[in-house]
């Protein structure tokens, strides 16, 4: 096996680790509830590789090509999209979002709270330079420097696959999910790698760029030939 695949494998190992580790010690106090072996693995990844056990992953081999050394019971199986037909935007989203232009929507999910202020700070003055209404997902710092504005909501959650499909721009911090759903909305996507976030873009994959764009295209060429939008849907 090459020097460079072998190096490859160590830096997975190590990143599991990593990983695993800090949460040993919560599911060994779940397990100590629950009517289960009562030993935690070191490294259960080992295990399961030992064991043969089935991968299945979530995400698009558009986005990101599996390794072609890959085994043959790791399986990528696209992305998996659960909807809810009963789930519908809020009415302040909604009527936001038919009150204008559509907005850029902003958000850094998981990974917000490491700057809460300086994202606020950039995010509003990037939107007022653009002179471009937005949403800002979970922002809370936001919130407070918006007060007053009619063209920026900032908002704690809102379910991405839902939101996207109305926006002009999606940014985010390409986190597996939120790339589908920009994806899957066929909208323009600006993503902005947040430390280990950067599964699904920033510096991990030479070709993510191209990948994105390839399938952002093939995303836009499906929604021409669907049907225009209904009204939104509120609460």
């Amino acid at each position: 096996m090459p020097i460079n695949h072998c190096l490859a494998r160590l830096s997975y190992s190590i990143v599991e680790l990593t990983t695993w580790l800090p949460w040993r010690t919560v599911l060994r106090r779940w397990q100590l509830r629950a009517p289960s072996p009562r030993h935690a693995p070191l490294d259960p990844f080992a295990q399961a590789r030992q064991s043969r056990a089935p991968f299945i992953y979530g995400f698009s081999p558009c986005v990101v090509p599996p390794p072609v050394d890959w085994v043959r019971h790791h399986t990528v199986a696209d992305y998996w999209f659960l909807d809810d037909p009963n789930e519908r935007l809020s009415s302040e989203i909604a009527d936001f979002l038919t009150n204008g232009d559509p907005p850029v929507a902003i958000g850094f999910g998981s990974m917000g709270g490491q700057r809460l202020n300086d994202d606020a700070v950039l995010a509003i003055t990037a939107l007022t330079l653009a002179q471009r209404r937005g949403i800002l997902i979970g922002a809370p710092e936001a919130a407070r420097m918006a007060t007053g504005r009619r063209d920026i909501l900032v908002v704690p959650y809102v379910p991405h696959h839902l939101l996207f499909p109305h926006v002009a721009v999606a940014v985010h911090h390409s986190g597996a999910s939120a790339t589908a759903a920009s994806l899957r909305a066929g909208v323009p996507t600006v993503t902005i790698p947040s430390a280990s976030t950067s599964f699904s873009g920033g510096d991990v994959s030479p070709h993510w760029e191209q990948d994105r764009r390839r399938c952002h295209v093939a995303a836009q060429r499906r929604i021409c030939w669907q049907q225009p939008s209904s009204p939104l849907p509120t609460t």
